[in-house]
């Protein structure tokens, strides 16, 4: 669905047209999906809208994630491994800050 991608004033006659068609498809998978998106994701759209934004991704998050993961060396670390990195990651914020 495109609807992130749609201006916030067009979401509901956009989710209407899918409903239409979903209504066409043999079976229920795609009426349960949309039941579940009005119950958990039309209760605040702006949570997930992303018209008119620069980055649309999450792209930031992920190269944090992967060089997080990259800098602790270990897939289960322990929380004191994991307390030293926090610590090591804080220092590195800091310095770039004063830059």
């Amino acid at each position: 669905m495109a609807l992130p991608l749609m201006p916030r004033d067009k979401i509901l006659s956009g989710l209407d047209e899918i409903r239409e068609a979903a209504d066409l498809l043999p079976g229920l998978p795609m009426i349960r999906l949309l039941e579940y998106f009005d119950k958990n994701w039309m209760l605040d759209i702006d949570l997930w809208n992303v018209y008119g934004f620069d980055s649309r991704t999450n792209n930031i998050c992920e190269g944090y994630h992967n060089r997080m993961n990259s800098r602790i060396y270990r897939n289960h670390p322990n929380i004191w491994h994991f307390i030293d990195f926090m610590k090591a990651e804080e220092k590195r914020v800091q310095n770039i800050v004063l830059q």
